[in-house]
């Protein structure tokens, strides 16, 4: 039978994000390598790049609700002896994650059969660190390590969707946990802040350790250690 093989080559493609600048597709179904794309774009809206994200990267970005923003991607795809590689690149400017203004991120993803790991680095002047994706298709695991965390604590509650008052400039680790089959994600880590406005209070050097089960509404806070005024306190606060 004769070997089917489909090529296409695009430099003006649009979409819902952008414009696709570069797009080659090879698929030869016979030979081991059964598909091949690559793909170079200029990005003008994020809020459209959950479903292609999902599709392609297996990187689902439908829950940091981003807007707005402009930058570049590039992905490059290989399907060999029906198992897929992919690696690709974005680097986003001047967009909004669930309504907070984000200056900057550059993000690296690889994908080698059913294993996603990526590293994303972000940079504002309210908030910045870096975070390292793993994601494991076959059993549902997905976790993102979120190193250095430094910022507005309040920024980063809108962003988690917390409605907490609580103000000041902090830093932490954190982990963000979730198995698509089994439970709800769970974000939880160490924090601390020099200074603290938590409604009303005013604390000084506190710590300690928060986790928050999401759609529970409720969110822990373990051995947490405060100044205030003349004292110090020592307490596990469930809100």
């Amino acid at each position: 039978s004769k070997t089917k093989v489909v090529h296409v080559f695009s430099t003006e493609l649009q979409t819902e994000f952008g414009q696709i600048n570069h797009l080659k597709v090879d698929a030869t179904p016979k030979e081991k390598t059964q598909l091949s794309i690559e793909l170079k774009a200029a990005i003008n809206e994020s809020a459209f790049l959950d479903k292609y994200s999902t599709f392609y990267i297996n990187v689902p970005l439908s829950g940091w609700k981003l807007t707005r923003g402009n930058g570049i991607g590039e992905m490059h795809l290989k399907k060999i002896n029906d198992e897929l590689f992919i690696r690709s690149e974005l680097q986003l400017r001047d967009f909004y994650s669930c309504g907070e203004s984000i200056s900057s991120l550059n993000a690296f993803v690889e994908t080698n059969r059913e294993i996603t790991r990526g590293r994303f680095y972000a940079d504002d002047e309210d908030l910045s660190g870096e975070a390292k994706l793993f994601l494991d298709t076959g059993s549902g695991d997905y976790k993102i390590h979120f190193n250095n965390l430094q910022g507005e604590a309040k920024k980063l509650l809108n962003i988690l969707e917390l409605d907490l008052d609580l103000h000041g400039r902090s830093k932490g680790n954190f982990i963000y946990s979730d198995n698509i089959e089994k439970s709800n994600p769970v974000f939880s880590g160490m924090f601390i802040a020099d200074n603290a406005r938590f409604y009303d209070f005013n604390f000084k050097k506190v710590n300690g350790k928060l986790e928050y089960i999401e759609n529970s509404d409720t969110l822990i806070i373990r051995d947490l250690s405060a100044l205030y005024m003349t004292g110090k306190g020592n307490a596990d606060l469930v809100i």
